[in-house]
């Protein structure tokens, strides 16, 4: 997939923001199998308060998420965009434009090539919007951004429905590139609960966290059946370990500050 280096390219920053608010807030539902409207953003916000406090595959809340963002990324909804802004608006700082068409562009074919740019930047939008502050995709976004957004765009359109679901309640739950692979986020999930029980534990012995680390069923580290076998051959290694995962840890329970 093609990365775009940016998805306005008004005269100034301020032209850019109007631009992309109305991009972000551009978000359709289907109302018949023929038939979309506008998603009204106090509407689209009470969705995200729902999902978020029940961010699983079988959430109502989440399946609508999941609806909305399809319906967002269709061909028509495209259309219906580049008419909302305007074909002239489109034209100068929408499209991208390639050196072999600069001169006598094709304007219905630069429209198509375009397709591929708005698709990938309202899927990075709309991942804003559920947890803001992990995808920056505005002014000149982060190639880090782009990459991971691009990574989620192939594995969420090519996932069927459930999968789909599954993939928005999976970002909600934990922002970042497990939420687009099943197996990524149970080792996800493995990780945040050694974390978390290590920091519980700072006031045993290393021998002790790693008795209980297996009391509780979490995981080992590669190459050791158990941790109390990991701290047996290798004690050193089990202590950096412990002591990355507390700091970790505390980190993870610091507020954070959203945008």
């Amino acid at each position: 997939m093609t990365t775009f280096f940016s998805l306005f390219d008004a005269d100034t920053q301020y032209g850019n923001r109007l631009h992309e608010h109305q991009f972000l807030w551009f978000l359709l539902s289907r109302v018949r199998e023929n038939d979309v409207q506008r998603v009204d953003p106090t509407d689209f916000k009470k969705l995200v308060a729902q999902a978020r406090d029940e961010p699983w595959n079988n959430s109502a809340a989440v399946l609508s998420l999941a609806n909305i963002l399809v319906t967002s990324l269709e061909p028509r909804a495209y259309d219906l965009f580049i008419q909302e802004i305007g074909e002239v608006v489109a034209r100068f700082i929408f499209y991208e434009v390639s050196e072999e068409n600069s001169e006598f562009p094709d304007y219905d074919k630069i429209k198509k090539a375009n397709y591929q740019k708005y698709r990938l930047y309202k899927f990075a939008s709309f991942l804003d919007l559920l947890r803001p502050g992990h995808i920056y995709w505005c002014g000149q976004p982060e190639s880090e951004s782009i990459r991971l957004a691009e990574r989620g765009l192939d594995h969420f359109w090519k996932a069927n429905l459930q999968g789909q679901v599954a993939t928005i309640a999976r970002w909600i739950r934990q922002p970042g590139p497990s939420a687009f692979s099943a197996k990524q986020e149970i080792r996800s999930r493995t990780i945040r609960q050694r974390r978390a029980l290590s920091l519980k534990l700072e006031g045993l012995k290393p021998r002790e966290v790693a008795q209980r680390l297996d009391e509780e069923g979490i995981e080992p580290s590669h190459g050791y059946s158990s941790h109390a076998e990991h701290y047996e051959k290798n004690p050193n290694s089990f202590q950096v370990r412990l002591s990355k995962d507390r700091s970790a840890a505390r980190k993870m329970s610091k507020p954070s500050m959203s945008r």
